[in-house]
């Protein structure tokens, strides 16, 4: 008889701005700025430490290292987030989409621990292209630069609040919650598992 599976411990309670040094799809300048400082007040707010991470040059084992170093992953969709796989269980994604190029690919995450939820520009070029049909002009749409309107950033702001709440009540827990606390809105798609480790 093995017993029950350990319980891991709770992620790190601290959020992390995954940066994108490509210089496709990426916020512009002032959506940078604004989101950026969006970010830092709810950390603040929340009393909750937060830093910018890449991992553009790093080392195979930095990069495992550098993202299990925040329980909150958020940033621009993209390759960025593979390194998601390396945060603590329990952990949480949350990418923002150009407009118009909504991708699940890291919603399996949700399937391994990690509490994902996203957030689609509402506002961007609008390419004169078959969106549904022809390939290139989705990655025209997927490789745009990303403006946020006022709108965005209200939406942006509740469903970081979330996030912070659930890794809030994670990091004083033994267990993952099964959902949101009450009163949190959420939004994107989520799936808490329990935190046990897989034998």
């Amino acid at each position: 008889n093995l017993g029950p599976p350990p319980i891991l411990p709770a992620p790190p309670f601290a959020v992390a701005f995954v940066d994108r040094k490509t210089p496709r799809r990426q916020f512009y300048p002032r959506s940078r700025i604004a989101f950026l400082k969006l970010l830092s007040d709810l950390c603040a707010q929340n009393n909750i430490p937060f830093h910018i991470i890449s991992y553009e040059g790093l080392e195979f084992d930095n990069q495992m290292a550098t993202a299990s170093t925040a329980g909150l992953l958020v940033g621009i969709h993209g390759a960025n987030f593979v390194n998601s796989i390396f945060a603590a269980p329990g952990a949480a994604l949350f990418e923002v989409f150009p407009h118009r190029y909504v991708r699940s690919y890291y919603l399996g995450g949700s399937n391994a621990g990690l509490r994902y939820s996203s957030w689609e520009c509402r506002t961007g070029k609008n390419y004169r292209c078959n969106y549904e049909q022809d390939v290139a002009c989705r990655l025209r749409y997927r490789d745009s630069n990303l403006r946020l309107t006022p709108d965005d950033l209200k939406g942006i702001k509740l469903q970081l609040q979330s996030a912070i709440n659930y890794l809030r009540l994670v990091s004083a827990s033994d267990t993952l919650p099964l959902r949101d606390p009450p009163g949190a809105t959420s939004g994107g798609y989520e799936v808490q598992l329990p935190r046990i480790a897989l034998i």
